[in-house]
């Protein structure tokens, strides 16, 4: 049995005294549950589009309190980090900062790690200053090689900041208005024809689980932004919404995917299982 947890867009910043301690306590919870790997979904700090010289400083001090309030997870057990939005902004919008913080200085923002049979790419789904894509050809066929060689693994997972299964008018938030208009773009046909079985994303403030075809998207997010038209304008694939702050707890048990949207009340506030994907390799 190997069990995991998801979280998304903790978002520290300097203007909200009373939020490292609610972050606290997400982290108490999210310990308390002893997973084996964590993944947080993007959106580490609420870095800005903001050209002053100040920002590189701020942004460095948001970095600080992420890790201080994330100190419990890295010694109990593997982060995955992915990027968001948020974490690539300031004067110079490049990744370099986000790779630095993560001890990932030099190298790529989408990677891999296996798990416990768990098997995690991290994708880089933004494409300029606080805009979704997956246009970049490279790492396209990059993730299409590695899903395709996780033969150890079970079960499949893919994150990326930028939700793909959104609302109509939701569309200039998720990373489909910036792929290939009036197509499937890269992204989906790679997913669904390597069997992956869930896609975790942030980005839009709320926790909602979509199904499209033979895949399970899941949005989660510790921010305490919230966009009030989700929550009467939900989209076709839509399966469940709630819009409290939320991490998701999974546990792969033989052939199958148990999950628990938690609030931050630790009100368990949506619980399903799904079969694992056959992998067709």
């Amino acid at each position: 049995m190997t069990r995991w947890i998801f979280v998304s867009d903790i978002q520290t910043r300097l203007d909200a005294p009373e939020q490292e301690e609610r972050l606290r306590l997400l982290i108490e919870q999210i310990s308390a549950a002893k997973p084996d790997f964590v993944i947080d979904g993007g959106d580490h700090v609420h870095g800005q589009v903001d050209d002053g010289p100040e920002e590189a400083e701020r942004v460095a001090r948001m970095w600080e309190i992420y890790h201080r309030v994330t100190a419990p997870l890295k010694e109990l057990c593997p982060v995955i980090h992915t990027i968001g939005n948020h974490d690539q902004t300031g004067s110079n919008p490049t990744s370099d900062e986000y790779l630095r913080q993560i001890g990932r200085q030099g190298r790529r923002t989408y990677y891999a790690k296996t798990i416990g049979g768990v098997h995690v790419a991290s994708i880089d789904t933004i494409n300029g200053r606080h805009r979704g894509g997956f246009a970049d050809r490279a790492q396209a066929r990059w993730l299409r090689r590695d899903l395709r060689s996780a033969r150890r693994a079970r079960c499949t997972v893919v994150v990326g900041h930028y939700p793909l299964v959104v609302a109509p008018w939701l569309l200039h938030h998720s990373l489909l208005c910036d792929e290939e208009p009036g197509t499937q773009g890269l992204l989906m046909p790679i997913l669904l024809e390597t069997g992956v079985d869930l896609l975790l994303c942030g980005h839009l403030h709320a926790y909602e689980r979509s199904r499209f075809e033979t895949m399970t998207q899941i949005m989660t997010s510790a921010s305490d932004i919230f966009y009030p038209e989700m929550e009467t304008e939900p989209g076709d694939h839509r399966v469940t919404f709630d819009s409290r702050h939320t991490h998701v707890r999974f546990t792969l048990e033989g052939s199958t995917i148990r999950g628990e949207a938690v609030a931050a009340d630790g009100q368990v506030i949506d619980s399903w299982s799904q079969l694992l994907q056959p992998k067709l390799w």
